[in-house]
């Protein structure tokens, strides 16, 4: 059994941590996708989210409504040298972070139309038809 999960790349130093066993963690190793099913208050901040937002060393992007796992984890991260930010547009008091797509406009004048024209294709992309 310990060979097999070794085997696999479930005994990794770095990636997402999936659990612990009495022989230590079980950490898939390269960069992996996750995605979880379970009814609401099943365990699955607590559980899953937070302890890889705290052993995770890359960047993430979290979609995190009431804020919980940025309350518990940001200061963390900060510390370990990150950048945190918020962006919550739907905030009733304003606070949030904000993303301008046109500060990737160039100023160069033989760049500026074909950074506008992709910035274009992505807010009103033509139909593919």
């Amino acid at each position: 059994r310990g060979k097999s999960t070794r085997k696999a790349g479930l005994r990794s130093k770095k990636g997402l941590l999936l659990g612990k066993d009495k022989r230590g963690y079980f950490i898939a190793d390269g960069f992996q996708h996750a995605l979880l099913f379970a009814p609401t208050g099943s365990g699955k901040g607590v559980g899953f989210v937070i302890p890889n937002l705290l052993f995770w060393n890359d960047s993430v992007i979290v979609h995190d409504i009431k804020l919980e796992n940025y309350e518990i984890t940001s200061g963390w991260r900060e510390r370990q040298g990150q950048k945190v930010y918020v962006w919550n547009p739907a905030q009733p008091d304003g606070v949030s972070h904000c993303y301008n797509p046109l500060e990737w406009i160039s100023e160069k004048p033989g760049q500026m139309v074909d950074d506008v024209q992709k910035i274009a294709n992505l807010i009103c992309p033509r139909d593919q038809e």
